[in-house]
């Protein structure tokens, strides 16, 4: 996954999901500095395919601007927009015929 900061401002942000055990997110937690992208690994650890194909499974990606030189450690909870990131299974055709293990699609939580 790429995160691409388009603003003027640093952008804080941090990955979540809701299977930590199934997932690992590297790095899960950073600062993208203006103009700049950040490039976020989602590994999926070995496991069976749901037999309907269906997963459960989500990542939850949050962000917030900050002051010009920021770190992750100076963003709160309070100042957080939330991205939901939904998870499907394909079949092992589609994962050799275009070399990909899972289709993340964007879905925008408006408050």
């Amino acid at each position: 996954m790429q995160l691409t900061n388009k603003t003027d401002h640093y952008v804080a942000f941090k990955v979540k999901t809701t299977n930590p055990k199934q997932y690992c997110v590297r790095p899960n937690i950073g600062v993208v500095l203006p103009g700049s992208t950040c490039d976020v690994t989602v590994t999926m650890q070995a496991q069976e395919s749901p037999p309907d194909m269906q997963c459960k499974d989500k990542f939850l990606v949050q962000s917030v601007a900050a002051e010009n030189g920021a770190t992750a450690q100076d963003i709160n909870a309070a100042m957080v927009i939330t991205l939901k990131l939904l998870i499907g299974f394909i079949s092992t055709s589609l994962l050799h015929a275009y070399n990909f293990w899972l289709v993340l699609s964007y879905v925008h939580v408006l408050s």
